[in-house]
């Protein structure tokens, strides 16, 4: 435990938890969004991508590492004035504790408590959790608890961005036989044949999918290792050139260096819990050599 290391530093508008572990790096925004910047295993380079013009601002999500999303995935399901992807990765979190523990490690803990500004867009009571943990590797659940008295609908992801050398050079492997929802091509219901490649825009929902995904990144030589709970459906997305063009904190040229896996409970899984209930959406992540 003594070589673990936490501190608070600036950048723009922002202030990150860095934490230094014997194994890992990991950054952390806890009031912006509670998102996760960087995880850097020991060995290795950054784990997870972020667009070199993302604004760090406040009430602005960062354009990659691990955004929130929530209490609804994509559109609002009736309120189409309302953010996309939720609120949760653009208002303001509380830090509840960091913990150092016995093998290093170290678990940052969150909060999102109602506030005026959420119960303009989402009026039920509601208790969120987040807990991040660093060390060998990087594990992220997300807990949502339901104080309202009527049934709450659950839409979320974690909208995880990974760096790689060249999307055109990757596999993801985990979804042999699994059907997805192509978005691109009329919400088509398709099934999975092989690995996941990339020559062109992807967005597409993997329906009925558990159990782990790899990330086979040939160029540089590593396996990226999800793990998840709480969670059968999986977004893999990548705007490829011409939609990168189109977003203001994405430059024109790094779609071929990210892709997006996010562990959801979208479309099919959409959840709803009874009052009283919690839903816990956790995502692991390791790194290894191929």
């Amino acid at each position: 435990m003594a070589d673990s290391r936490i501190r608070f530093e600036g950048r723009g508008e922002l202030t990150a938890l860095r934490v230094e572990t014997p194994h890992s790096e990991c950054v952390i925004y806890p009031e912006n969004g509670a998102q996760v910047s960087s995880f850097v295993p020991a060995g290795f380079g950054d784990m997870l991508w972020v667009s070199s013009t993302s604004r760090y601002e406040k009430g602005t999500a960062i354009r990659g590492g691990v955004p929130i999303c929530w209490p609804w995935f994509g559109p609002h399901p009736t309120d189409k004035s309302l953010p996309n992807h939720g609120f949760a990765r653009a208002v303001e979190w509380r830090l509840d504790g960091v913990a150092l523990l016995e093998d290093g490690g170290v678990e940052v803990s969150m909060s999102l408590p109602p506030s005026e500004r959420t119960r303009a867009m989402h009026p039920g009571d509601f208790r969120l959790e987040y807990v991040v943990t660093v060390g060998r590797s990087l594990e992220c659940v997300l807990t949502t608890t339901n104080l309202d008295g009527a049934p709450m609908p659950l839409t979320q992801a974690l909208h995880t961005y990974f760096r790689v050398g060249d999307a055109r050079e990757i596999e993801i492997d985990g979804f042999e036989g699994v059907e997805y929802i192509d978005t691109l091509d009329g919400y088509a219901r398709k099934v999975q044949r092989g690995p996941i490649t990339f020559s062109g825009n992807v967005d597409s929902v993997y329906v009925g999918s558990e159990g782990e995904r790899v990330i086979r990144d040939l160029r540089n030589g590593r396996a990226i290792r999800v793990s998840k709970s709480g969670s059968a459906s999986d977004v893999v997305w990548n705007p490829w050139d011409a939609k990168a063009r189109d977003m203001s904190d994405f430059a024109d040229d790094e779609y071929l260096t990210m892709v997006c896996l996010e562990t959801s409970n979208a479309f099919d899984d959409k959840r709803e819990l009874a009052p009283g209930a919690s839903h816990s959406l956790s995502a692991g992540f390791t790194v290894d050599r191929l």
